[in-house]
């Protein structure tokens, strides 16, 4: 049996776990404050907010946005226990068939053994990592910093091609600003 994704609003009996997860999961500086999370999980089309779910139990949480060209993936994370499983590749895998093709998503830098593991599992997922332009992540909420990030790829938008255009509808829609962050 396969991950399902399962789309949530706020009403969902698996929504306060999500949220559980993506507070544990992610800084402060890489997550939106719980208001705007909330508002986009009931109110954005383009958003969708997910359980990953197994054997109808909880075990992760995919965030992701609808950008036309390209899907936007915002969070993804699993449980610590349920982890080398292959669940969150399968969770991949479920997005690629729902996707249009392209698929973009921020990583840290792999600079250290944790951050060297999540790049090689999107590698051994498809993905390319863009390495060669500078991504800052615009800082989500005031008093928050902007984070450098990188940028992988899954399909076929190339780093020399799209880098600008994708950072721009990023920026623009996502995190809601009138001109990308350079």
């Amino acid at each position: 049996m396969a991950v399902l994704l399962e789309r949530i609003n706020t009403q969902s009996p698996y929504f306060n776990e999500v949220e559980g997860l993506m507070n544990d999961a992610f800084p402060q500086e890489e997550r939106r404050p719980q208001e705007a999370f909330k508002w986009l999980t009931d109110n954005e089309n383009h958003f969708s907010c997910n359980a990953l779910l197994y054997e109808k139990r909880l075990i992760g949480l995919l965030t992701y946005w609808d950008l036309g060209r390209f899907t936007y993936v915002e969070h993804l994370a699993t449980w610590p226990w349920v982890r080398g499983k292959g669940w969150g590749a399968d969770a991949l895998a479920a997005l690629k068939v729902k996707s249009s093709g392209n698929i973009v998503l921020e990583v840290e830098p792999p600079v250290d053994e944790l951050t060297r593991r999540r790049v090689a599992f999107y590698r051994r997922n498809g993905f390319q990592l863009w390495d060669k332009s500078v991504y800052r992540q615009p800082p989500y909420g005031p008093g928050l910093p902007a984070v450098d990030l990188q940028l992988m790829v899954y399909g076929t938008l190339d780093e020399n091609v799209d880098f600008s255009e994708v950072r721009r509808v990023i920026h623009t829609v996502v995190y809601g600003l009138e001109e990308p962050l350079l």
